[in-house]
């Protein structure tokens, strides 16, 4: 068989199939209501490590052309298509499953609030946790007055903040960057135990 004839699946789709396998045991449910949470938090972090790496040297084969294409074994910009709609499809599927767990947790008593919902006691909570251990760590950057764009560094916690200033005439928008360090101990949720036990994100 020649070459050209050999049907492979590009090891980028691949993977992310194997990903895909990791929210099929989330859909599982014979597998522990808990287990399967974390199967879609293992599914997340996967993506993300994926775009970290894969996808940025996909991007950079772009400017290399053929030599790029050659390197990678298709086309950067085709492969990059792809793999965007593999993953809106895969992430349609985690929302659903998501939303699914998130209800089957609520029968167990855990519950997954917003601001919206909390209640004295727990907004109490939050906002001294946030003053207390959030807010002095807090580095924001003016992405406007930057002479070039903030470099991100690796395994951080960045939020993208729009600022308006009201008043008189025109309104005008500034653009920010800031960092959370992990030094703070910020945890994807945080328990602020009271009567009824409710689980607050925080994060």
């Amino acid at each position: 068989m020649k070459k050209k004839d050999l049907l492979l699946v590009n090891r980028d789709i691949s993977w992310l199939s194997f990903n895909a396998r990791v929210l099929q045991e989330a859909d599982d449910e014979s597998v522990p209501l808990i287990e399967r949470l974390r199967f879609l938090g293992i599914y997340s972090n996967n993506r993300d490590e994926f775009f970290k790496v894969r996808v940025a040297t996909i991007r950079r084969m772009m400017k290399f052309g053929k030599r790029g294409r050659d390197i990678i074994g298709a086309d950067p910009k085709s492969l990059l298509e792809d793999i965007q709609k593999t993953i809106e499809v895969q992430q349609k599927k985690f929302d659903v499953l998501f939303e699914k767990i998130i209800r089957e947790l609520e029968k167990e008593n855990i519950y997954f609030l917003n601001d919206k919902q909390l209640n004295p006691v727990q907004e109490l909570f939050v906002k001294e946790y946030f003053h207390q251990n959030v807010y002095p760590n807090l580095v924001p950057i003016m992405i406007d007055s930057a002479p070039h764009f903030p470099y991100l560094k690796d395994r951080m916690i960045y939020l993208a903040v729009k600022l308006k200033l009201a008043g008189k005439g025109e309104k005008k928008h500034s653009y920010s960057s800031t960092a959370i360090y992990r030094r703070v101990g910020l945890r994807k949720f945080q328990r602020a135990l009271n009567r009824e036990r409710r689980e607050i994100p925080f994060g």
